[in-house]
């Protein structure tokens, strides 16, 4: 990893897709704790463009946490009101 992303506090590159966004968020958490194997560090590289130190993603995630909106919004609520018809 270079200085400068590590300095940074936001990755080289931030998914916009949001599955790939959540993803790098889970990614970044598992890196935070501990090295990744060589599948997930591939992945992780092709999301973020690096491959940070542990601390650099535990800050990252901690900001895509705090500035990501809801990803998978739930549905309305839908309150069903009922009424007898009285003739």
């Amino acid at each position: 990893m270079n200085n400068a992303a590590k300095n940074d506090s936001l990755p080289p590159t931030i998914p916009s897709n949001p599955d790939d966004l959540q993803q790098a968020i889970c990614l970044l958490g598992n890196r935070s704790k501990t090295q990744l194997g060589k599948k997930p560090k591939k992945q992780l590289i092709e999301l973020i463009g690096v491959y940070p130190d542990a601390a650099t993603a535990t800050l990252w995630k901690q900001t895509h946490r705090l500035d990501t909106p809801q990803l998978k919004p739930l549905p309305p609520t839908t309150t069903l009101f009922l009424s007898a018809h009285v003739d």
